[in-house]
């Protein structure tokens, strides 16, 4: 019984594994798992603004997120003086907006859940802007 759940388990991982996309959300809800983490110990340990530490997690996990999108989820065999710049250039974009989108949503909510709702609303342009330009395969 073990072995048939233990074949079943693993059959359904590769198929969930195998589309991209779900890859795309695995590997980057780490990254904004990351992020949520670093955005708290900036703000309750050391006191940040929410603005300049949602800012500053993001850039932080967005450097995890690159090795692990180029590897795991793009499987991408650009090279890194390629992809790297491209992922430079939307992480600009993406900080950018992350900061509209995060102080829009800070008048209304916790900034936690202003955080977890921003991080949503740019995922969908993120996987489009990657896929398309950054991984191109």
């Amino acid at each position: 019984m073990q072995q048939w759940l233990q074949a079943v388990v693993g059959k359904v991982l590769r198929a969930v594994f195998g589309v991209r996309v779900l890859r795309y959300a695995f590997v980057g809800g780490c990254a904004a798992l990351l992020q949520i983490c670093l955005l708290t110990l900036f703000i309750e340990l050391f006191g940040m603004n929410a603005i300049a530490a949602s800012t500053l997690a993001l850039s932080i996990s967005v450097v995890v997120n690159y090795g692990l999108q180029h590897r795991v989820t793009f499987r991408s065999k650009s090279k890194h003086i390629v992809a790297g710049p491209r992922f430079a250039i939307l992480t600009l974009c993406t900080l950018a907006a992350n900061a509209f989108v995060f102080n829009s949503l800070l008048a209304l909510l916790p900034y936690i859940a202003a955080q977890i709702l921003t991080t949503g609303a740019i995922f969908p342009v993120n996987y489009y802007l990657n896929r398309t330009l950054t991984f191109r395969l």
